[in-house]
């Protein structure tokens, strides 16, 4: 996490986004949209 945050920094970046890698419906369950809407 650190070095994430560094790298931002680094670059100057206005901000980051941060979530849980499940959150991502790769199996198209979560929705009817299909895979990673």
């Amino acid at each position: 996490m650190e070095l994430k945050i560094n790298y931002a920094k680094e670059q100057r970046l206005g901000g980051v986004v941060i979530y849980p890698v499940n959150f991502d419906d790769s199996s198209a369950q979560s929705c009817s949209q299909g895979k990673f809407p």
